[in-house]
């Protein structure tokens, strides 16, 4: 928190706002394992595709991308629910955090594609609770880019505070996103030259890891 917020007194109180917002929400971290090798639902959202990072999709200001399908928001699929949701985003949150690639200075990205999304993609809640969550973490939002929303789409901007107001973006199509992140850093769903992302391979490697560092644990 201290890389995040150089200010102490900012840095404490930012660390207290996350304290307060994962006890107000346990069922994201605390209530069971925020895992994918532990965890079905969690294994089941991500490797739909509802969520990704990969490492190599950067916006031109620097910042880690975080792509959120809501087309691929399933939550009567294999019994998930808006709080199995939540915690797969919070799961990709935390990976970029951990991640060696990524700088908390310079922040993330959000793209969040709506394109084929129906209301049953959904979630009610979600938006409220990812209003909360900011300024609980260690890192910066630096834009929101909203693509191919539909009319009917709720308008949550109210929510958020006037400043990160200011980083929400309306894009009509996803070829706008060129304006701020490059081609061969979008992927080729995106209508990028970055090859796509194999989620699959990533989740098998992450659950791996997951095992291993938990195994050493426990020695």
């Amino acid at each position: 928190y201290i890389h995040w917020k150089a200010d102490v007194t900012r840095a404490a109180e930012r660390f207290r706002s996350y304290l307060k917002f994962r006890e107000d929400n346990a069922y994201i971290f605390d209530e069971k394992p925020l895992l994918l090798s532990q965890d079905p639902k969690l294994s089941f959202l991500l490797q739909n595709g509802m969520v990704l990072a990969p490492e190599n999709c950067r916006a031109r200001d620097g910042s880690a991308v975080i792509i959120l399908r809501a087309a691929k928001c399933d939550v009567f699929s294999h019994g998930c629910s808006d709080e199995d949701v939540s915690r797969a985003i919070f799961y990709m949150v935390q990976t970029v955090l951990d991640s060696k690639a990524s700088d908390p200075l310079l922040g993330i990205s959000v793209v969040l594609d709506l394109e084929g999304v129906v209301r049953k993609n959904v979630p009610s809640k979600l938006a409220k609770l990812l209003s909360k969550a900011k300024g609980c973490f260690p890192l910066r939002i630096k834009a929101i880019y909203v693509v191919a929303m539909p009319w009917w789409f709720p308008n949550h901007r109210r929510l958020f505070s006037p400043k990160l107001r200011e980083r929400i973006f309306f894009l009509k199509e996803k070829s706008a996103l060129y304006d701020y992140i490059e081609k061969d850093r979008l992927l080729e769903q995106d209508g990028g030259t970055l090859m796509n992302f194999d989620v699959q391979l990533w989740i098998s490697s992450t659950m791996l890891k997951e095992i291993e560092i938990y195994s050493n644990k426990e020695i």
